[in-house]
């Protein structure tokens, strides 16, 4: 909720940089913009790879080890070409929504604190910014992972639902939030030009 950039900015002189885990293949022209005015930010976002992030999640911990960075991951968006089995369907704003079971996996095998951290927009030139203590760390046992994850996922909901209830405008997403999310094999073709 709120603004990535907002949060890099306030990192850009801690100890502790602050990268962002995103997908990014799906918003190309826009990432390209950004990294035109940004450099530096464009440096700081870590792209996540469509192989199932196996790349992805060693970066993030060589940079968690080396560089005692933060990691950002927005916990509302679910990757193209997500299985089934890694979306976690909980309550948000009164109807089942699709969540992504990625950062929370990810941050189960890394064994890392998480925090809730928003970048709220109030006024030209003013956010508010927010971080938390979510979990000193996810712990998803053998014999209830599915049911550990989805109650990590579903308490993020719930903070997630406070924020956007309180401040709506910060929450965009371009796209029906509550469809359950398509893959290639859904997505109907382009028809054939002649």
């Amino acid at each position: 909720l709120g603004s990535f950039y907002a949060m890099r900015f306030s990192s850009a002189e801690e100890k502790h940089p602050l990268y962002a885990l995103m997908y990014t293949a799906n918003a190309r022209m826009l990432n390209d913009a950004l990294a035109k005015l940004d450099p530096a930010g464009a440096a700081r976002v870590l792209s996540l790879d469509p192989d199932g992030g196996m790349q992805s999640m060693l970066r993030v911990r060589d940079l968690l080890e080396e560089e005692s960075a933060l990691i950002a991951i927005m916990g509302d968006r679910i990757p193209a070409n997500t299985s089934d089995d890694r979306i976690v369907w909980v309550p948000f704003l009164g109807a089942p929504a699709p969540f992504p079971a990625g950062p929370f996996l990810l941050a189960s095998l890394l064994k890392c604190p998480v925090y809730l951290t928003l970048g709220i927009y109030r006024d030209p030139d003013t956010y508010d910014l927010y971080c938390e203590p979510f979990a000193d760390r996810i712990v998803l046992p053998r014999g209830d992972r599915k049911g550990a994850l989805e109650r990590y996922v579903a308490q993020y909901a719930a903070r997630l639902e406070e924020f956007a209830r309180k401040h709506p405008d910060n929450w965009f997403n371009f796209y029906d939030f509550w469809a359950a999310p398509t893959t290639p094999a859904e997505t109907p073709a382009a028809p054939a030009s002649s």
